[in-house]
């Protein structure tokens, strides 16, 4: 009997960069973009962006992502507090990105965007790669909010509603395969009694 092989078809993944709502967290070291841009993380493989702003302060005294990226700052070094007696409460980064520590600007955060987004690679947890380097610029219209996180951006209601019809249009898939197969066999099994 012949089976019909539907095949397989990966359809293109895009990112939605829409902004997400900011939440108040209270820990200093949160940051949250509002508006256009990406945070600067120094990985294994050189550096990646991100918009997640969930930082920690390393043993070393480094800001770094929770997978222990450090966050680099306009300078080109990773973001580094001072890890002996570090007071969280006299640290302030500034809505343009400085990093104040004791009423003192040390650093400033660096913030990039993208000439074209939908040229970003994903690298997993939240962490984006242009497919060239050329498409990365200096972000201009953004914020940074401390003791805040962004939100995901993702609408429920849309979501379940495209998920509903990915399925339907896999079962009618389904239908139509099943269809093509029972009449392949019936051709099969016909001509088959024929040559009898």
């Amino acid at each position: 009997p012949g089976i019909v092989s539907a095949g397989s078809v990966l359809d293109s993944t895009t990112f939605d960069f829409r902004q997400g709502s900011v939440k108040a967290t209270g820990n200093p070291l949160d940051l949250a973009i509002q508006g256009d841009g990406f945070f600067v993380v120094r990985t294994p493989d050189g550096d990646a962006y991100t918009r997640n702003g969930n930082f920690i302060k390393s043993e070393d005294g480094s800001i770094t992502t929770l997978d222990g990226y450090p966050v680099l700052g306009e300078s080109g070094n990773p973001l580094s507090v001072n890890s002996n007696n570090f007071d969280p409460k006299k640290l302030k980064i500034l809505s343009n990105g400085d990093l104040e520590i004791n009423k003192e600007i040390v650093d400033k955060v660096k913030v990039v965007d993208f000439n074209d987004r939908s040229q970003l690679k994903t690298l997993g947890n939240s962490l984006f790669k242009p497919v060239n380097e050329d498409n990365v610029k200096d972000a201009e219209n953004y914020q940074i909010t401390q003791g805040s996180l962004e939100s995901s951006n993702a609408n429920v209601i849309e979501s379940m509603i495209k998920s509903i019809e990915a399925m339907r249009a896999y079962e009618v898939l389904t239908k139509n395969i099943e269809t093509v197969t029972r009449g392949i066999n019936k051709t099969v099994n016909e001509v088959g009694r024929i040559k009898r």
